[in-house]
């Protein structure tokens, strides 16, 4: 699971086209259509369309159209005269007789005219003159942002012109061109990373791939490539950048390297600044009026900035994140911190109306290193509320250390753990550890206690500082925000049932708003791992706006009930919906480890009851990537177990064996009881030995149960039933009938159509379940029916003295008329043990499994093991 990658890696020298099916197809069509005289492909810079150009005129030359290429540029000539002479060499040949009209079509010659924003006025009319030919078809590129020729404007007027337009890729686009590019997937943190820093553009995103590559920052760990180390820009990537922003005029360039510093600038600022640009102070009188106006505007067209509005307000940042890293190269240290004063001042004579002023204003000070130990710790508090937790370390640091308090550890402890650094925060608490409330709304010990859990303290230990804390608290209040987190430990350790009876005393208890926020956060997982999914669906919402309307810090940020969406939707079958949910959490740009871990995580699960095995193996791969990276081992079980039976199902038996491995290496989390087996068991049953497999799914049945997880225990009866031991379809019935939601319905119908091996009732649950999208015990549900009508009609057949009729159907598919035990000797043998080895594993004598592979070959017409394989391969 870790380590180099098993096989040497070079990146593709061609990049890989991504997305572009659609254009593809567009321009196939265009140049089969004698109307059509050319395409238009406009982008921005590193966007594609000469990438994409290139590869329409492969397809028109494979396709026997002549083609012509012109590469125009600032430095390189124009169409010229020659345009004749080349263009005349492609002519169409002579008709074939099918007609004038599609002989043109068919034959036209293809003339690509690349970056056509530098087209020379004296080219533009021998370029329309070819092109009112009839033979002649136009490819043409367009660079946004650099101006637009006439030529190309009257392009965009006409009927007979298509314009296709590439937008930036999104985020699934991204990962397909990082997929192409690499050859496998990356893990969650990296395309996140890549997905901003290159926001959509092509030519920047290949560069960083190229730049992580060649500075050893790519690991592959078996499954997903992770990007290690920091980013490093390429030289031609540098280049591209710098040529971007060294084409702007020095009041242009001002604007652009506050930008790099303050990262958002009011739009009301930058215009100021921009007006003064001339003056030796940034802050001194102004320039002639609507100056900065016009340079923020030319700035925003060429695509250098972005431009949001909140409000009233309006703010702008750079449009790429990597323009700072270049432009912060060219800046000395004394002038970047006379910068961050200047517009410190600007936020103060301006009043600092609006919330986030305060925050910047002192962050900008912190980094320029003047500001006032006082507005430091406001703005700390303010990032913290606002849950930044890296600008909340930066402003502490800047705090003398003097100035240190009980208030201000446990503040930097806070941020230090919604960034995953949980060592560093249990040694700080430790240090500073008091038994008396704070002023916060959690005492030190109460952080610490959910802390240690994380890390992967033992229970016990947890318990006992639970316990010799408590009665040394001063406050009621503090007391119970000690039992909540005492609860939220019970409850994530698999007692879910304990857990949420104790919420529910506490309830009744005078609290603040952060302990009711704990508790009712508690709450929800403990109703979902109960099977009360729908309970938990409706409480989220009102929790959420609880949390947006708190003004103290919290531990649980708003995104987490994103998180708790998706578990819930998970539960209730709304599989469809639950996907959407995780992919809107996935892409709203905020990082925090537990919630990218459990994210992670509750789409594998919901990729895995969907039946999407490739899906659920990328997504549990991901869940471990980032807890490695962070040292989270709570959920490792869980993830590599769910990894395991993923890779089963696929048929990477080694893979799997390993990830099972290391599953049982770790402790179980006790949250999902008996889930931590399932990996094991369709281990064994990949490998034929499904009466192993049964009995490891009992044991987790059992797990689950004791622990109260319904939830669990349902998903375990279900892959039981899957496996073949029918007898278990009364508990999951019964079980199924208690619990929330339309997939709870549509298992309970499943196993009581399994109970009495009802055909009709199996293609009703099938439906049923393909409906909500659980397609691995639909498809299970529909082939069981299948059987039990093909076994109904082979008995029939028996009956009809070798009569025969159309309708009738052939007989019985490869092992349909199985036993259990014929089946488990029949996968043996295909995968090629021998009947000793058989008959060891199964504790049965050699003769025993000799006569049973007989009976099995008369039952498939079958002579030998090869054909028993192919029998067994079979589609049913």
């Amino acid at each position: 699971m870790s380590g180099e990658p098993a096989v040497r890696f070079a990146l593709p020298r061609t990049r890989p086209l991504i997305g572009r099916l659609a254009e593809i197809e567009a321009f196939d069509r265009a140049l089969a259509d004698p109307r059509v005289r050319g395409v238009v492909i406009q982008g921005a810079s590193g966007s594609g369309t000469s990438r994409l150009a290139d590869h329409l005129v492969r397809l028109a030359s494979e396709r026997r159209h002549p083609t012509v290429r012109i590469v125009l540029g600032r430095t390189a000539p124009g169409v010229g005269e020659g345009l004749s002479s080349r263009v005349g060499a492609g002519r169409p040949a002579a008709d074939s007789g099918r007609g004038p009209g599609r002989a043109a079509a068919r034959l036209r010659t293809v003339l690509l005219v690349d970056e056509l924003q530098h087209l020379l006025p004296s080219d533009a009319g021998p370029l329309r003159d070819h092109l009112s030919r009839a033979g002649l078809f136009l490819l043409a590129t367009v660079r946004e942002g650099e101006g637009m020729p006439p030529f190309a404007a009257e392009l965009a007027r006409r009927d007979d012109v298509l314009h296709l337009h590439l937008p930036p890729l999104d985020t699934d686009g991204t990962s397909l061109l990082l997929r192409g590019l690499l050859g496998a997937d990356v893990d969650s943190g990296t395309l996140r990373l890549l997905d901003s820093l290159a926001r959509g553009n092509v030519r920047i995103l290949t560069e960083l791939v190229e730049g992580l590559h060649h500075a050893g920052h790519l690991r592959y760990d078996g499954h997903l490539w992770q990007a290690t180390g920091p980013v490093v820009l390429t030289p031609r990537l540098a280049v591209l950048l710098e040529d971007l922003l060294d084409r702007v005029g020095p009041r242009a360039r001002v604007v652009l390297e506050l930008l790099s510093l303050a990262t958002t600038v009011s739009l009301a600022d930058l215009a100021d600044l921009a007006d003064r640009a001339d003056s030796a102070d940034s802050v001194g009188p102004a320039g002639p009026a609507g100056t900065g106006s016009a340079v923020l505007a030319m700035l925003e067209d060429r695509g250098l900035i972005e431009v949001r509005l909140h409000g009233r307000r309006a703010d702008a940042r750079l449009a790429h994140p990597l323009f700072a890293d270049v432009l912060r190269r060219s800046i000395p240290l004394q002038r970047r911190r006379e910068i961050l004063r200047g517009q410190a001042e600007r936020i103060r004579r301006h009043g600092a109306r609006r919330s986030g002023d305060l925050l910047a204003a002192a962050r900008l000070r912190a980094v320029a290193g003047d500001a006032e130990p006082a507005l430091l710790m406001e703005a700390a508090e303010a990032a913290h509320r606002g849950n930044d937790h890296t600008a909340v370390l930066k402003l502490l640091d800047a705090l003398p250390p003097t100035l240190a308090t009980s208030a201000t550890e446990l503040l930097r402890a806070q941020a230090l753990y919604h960034r995953g650094d949980w060592k560093e925060v249990d040694a700080r608490l430790r240090v500073s550890n008091r038994s008396e409330d704070t002023g916060m709304d959690a005492p030190p010990v109460v952080a610490r206690i959910i802390n240690l859990f994380w890390t992967g303290a033992p229970i016990s230990e947890i318990l006992r500082l639970a316990r010799q804390t408590r009665p040394a608290l001063s406050s009621g209040t503090g007391r119970r925000a000690l039992d909540e987190a005492t609860a939220g430990v019970l409850l994530m350790s698999g007692h879910p049932t304990f857990g949420l009876a104790l919420l529910e005393r506490l309830s009744a208890l005078p609290s603040t708003p952060h302990s009711r926020l704990i508790a009712d956060t508690m709450r929800l997982l403990a109703l979902i791992a109960d099977g009360r999914a729908e309970d938990a669906l409706e409480e989220t919402g009102r929790l959420r706006e609880q949390l947006l309307r708190s003004t103290t810090p919290y531990i649980f940020h708003p995104s987490v009930l994103g998180v708790l969406d998706v578990a819930a939707l998970t539960e209730l079958g709304d599989l469809e919906r639950a996907e959407a949910e995780a992919r809107e959490q996935a892409a709203n740009g905020m990082s925090e480890p537990l919630r990218d871990i459990w994210l992670a995580f509750r789409r594998g699960r919901c990729a895995w009851i969907a039946g999407r095995a490739a899906d659920a193996r990328l997504h549990y791969a991901d869940t471990i990537a980032i807890s490695k990276r962070i040292g989270f081992t709570r959920i490792l079980p869980l993830a590599y177990s769910g990894l395991a039976a993923a890779l089963a199902v696929l048929g990477d038996r080694p893979a799997a064996a390993r990830a099972v491995a290391t599953a049982r290496s770790h402790p179980q989390l006790g949250l999902m009881a008996g889930e931590d087996l399932l990996g094991e068991a369709w281990l064994h049953a990949a490998e034929g030995r499904i009466t192993e497999a049964r009995t490891v799914l009992e044991t987790a049945c059992r797990a689950a149960r004791a622990a109260g997880q319904h939830s669990s225990h349902m998903l375990l009866l279900t892959d039981l039933l899957r496996l073949g031991a029918h007898e278990h379809a009364g508990a999951l019935r019964t079980l199924a009938d208690g619990l929330q939601g339309p997939l709870a319905r549509a298992r309970a119908l499943y196993a009581r159509a399994v109970e009495g091996q009802d055909p009709e009732l199996l293609v009703v649950a099938a439906r049923a379940l393909a409906d909500l999208g659980a397609h691995a015990v639909a498809a299970d549900a529909a082939s069981l029916a299948a059987r039990q009508a093909e076994l109904f009609a082979a008995r029939e057949r028996e009956h009809l003295q070798g009569a025969h009729s159309p309708h009738l159907l052939p007989g019985p598919t490869p092992g349909s008329e199985l036993t259990t035990r014929e089946h488990e000797i029949a996968l043996r043998a295909a995968h090629r043990m021998t009947s000793r080895e058989i008959a060891r594993e199964l504790v049965l004598s050699v003769r025993t499994v000799d006569n049973t592979l007989q009976r099995i070959y008369r039952k498939l017409g079958v002579a030998n093991r090869r054909e028993l394989a192919e029998a067994l391969a079979r589609p049913t």
